[in-house]
């Protein structure tokens, strides 16, 4: 069989290390199948990826040009909650903040592939929100065209099931990992009993001293080891901070680690605390207590835990954390192994039907009459960066919090109340709020 050729499309020209997961699970999985594939990475910028992995990355604007030198079988959109129309501010490889147009990962590859007959593939990514207004329009042009539609969790797929009828549901492919790491071959690197710990620049005071403090009491049991895992989020920053503040009893490895190194972590500790969605899936999957402290309120977050059956293990609130911590430590973890097997069993369903898609000639002719849609995309660029300019300039947050307003955006389902709701979330700040508000009205007055 022929090498198959393929344009993917995700975040892998920032450091995130769920997203770098993607195109390594991918190939292993297709090639355990006997499909030997090429990848071609592609994002909004071009790059090259980190974790040591250092592979380039094309900027997506060039897949039409470079699909005339390669001629690609197929573009898939590679996973991750990628699936709206937003756009926020994100660190880059230079240690710049630039506009990050995360749309671009799945639009640009139906436009390319209405125009040159090119099948698009869905490699389980998620949708945080339905789409509403504008964005009604522009979904439907292109939602269609996904040849094969697959996503994460339930309200992606009710989110998309009006765009697309064929739209299937699995759950994320970072459920594979043991497949490409398995345990036997990761070399362990901390000795002894320890907790894993992941945080990032958008935790709050009260998050922090409430981590701090239990973080302290398990190391009088466990060595704890501070992992980042989004370069992209500063979680280095915060977690050097920690480690200070901790009077440098804890451990932080290294702010440039590999994929492998990061499994490893992982894969060897007692328990993992933190943030990342990926930090727990691949916890999880090497059989360990896994605590979500999911102080931005990530949707996705909660609906994962839901999912694994393990919801008391899901902390939003600092009081919640201890609880949380003792609840983990007590559950019995061979109960969890029918669920892994089950999230599975769902990801080698998802890959084999792939396979079977790749496997078959569904690759069309040239499409003239799709070419005028390819215009907006500059258009639609402008339009919501200027559009989150003015989003950013009318709240009127506090620069402190303005990143965290930022971040939990993609967790409300309607524009126009996210703003109240996240003040809802964060009530304990309150009286500072007023008091900042209230001079701010009198210099207005003045």
């Amino acid at each position: 069989m022929k090498k198959i050729k393929i344009a993917f499309t995700g975040v892998f020209d920032i450091d995130n290390f769920g997203d770098h997961l993607f195109p390594i699970i991918f190939e292993n999985s297709l090639r355990k199948r006997k499909i030997d594939v090429e990848l071609f990475l592609f994002s909004p910028y071009e790059s090259t990826q980190g974790f040591g992995i250092a592979k380039k990355v094309y900027s997506i604007r060039e897949m039409e040009k470079l699909h005339k030198i390669n001629k690609f079988d197929a573009i898939v959109v590679g996973g991750g909650e990628i699936i709206h129309f937003y756009s926020f501010k994100q660190k880059n490889h230079e240690e710049k903040y630039v506009e990050y147009p995360i749309f671009e990962t799945w639009i640009v590859p139906s436009i390319i592939g209405r125009k040159y007959g090119i099948p698009v593939i869905w490699n389980n990514p998620g949708c945080p929100f339905e789409f509403d207004g504008y964005q009604n329009y522009i979904a439907g042009k292109v939602l269609g065209n996904v040849s094969f539609m697959s996503v994460r969790n339930q309200f992606s797929y009710d989110a998309l099931i009006n765009y697309n009828a064929n739209v299937k549901v699995s759950v994320d492919t970072a459920f594979n990992i043991k497949e490409v790491f398995p345990k036997w071959k990761l070399k362990r690197q901390v000795k002894g009993k320890y907790v894993v710990f992941h945080s990032n620049r958008f935790i709050g005071e009260n998050s922090y001293q409430s981590a701090l403090k239990e973080l302290m009491e398990l190391s009088k049991t466990y060595k704890i080891l501070l992992l980042p895992l989004a370069v992209t989020n500063d979680d280095y920053d915060i977690l050097k901070k920690l480690y200070k503040d901790s009077n440098e009893i804890f451990i932080l490895p290294s702010e440039q680690l590999t994929m492998e190194e990061i499994v490893s972590y992982l894969a060897f500790c007692d328990l993992y605390i933190g943030v990342s969605f990926h930090g727990a899936i691949t916890a999880f999957c090497y059989g360990n207590p896994v605590v979500g402290f999911d102080f931005v309120h990530n949707k996705k977050t909660r609906d994962l835990y839901d999912q694994l059956g393990l919801s008391e293990q899901y902390v939003s609130d600092e009081s919640m954390l201890h609880d949380g911590i003792k609840c983990a430590f007590e559950r019995e973890q061979k109960q969890l192994k029918s669920v892994y097997k089950n999230m599975k069993q769902k990801v080698d369903m998802h890959f084999d039907e792939i396979a079977d898609s790749l496997t078959k000639n569904n690759q069309g002719g040239y499409n003239e009459a799709f070419l005028s849609f390819s215009d907006v995309i500059d258009e639609m660029s402008g339009l919501l960066s200027v559009l989150s300019n003015q989003y950013r300039d009318r709240t009127g947050v506090i620069e402190k919090y303005k990143s965290e307003a930022q971040y939990n955006l993609l967790n409300w389902q309607k524009c126009s109340n996210e703003m109240i709701e996240l003040y809802n979330k964060y009530q304990k700040l309150a009286d500072e709020y007023k008091e900042l508000k209230e001079r701010m009205e009198c210099k207005e007055k003045l």
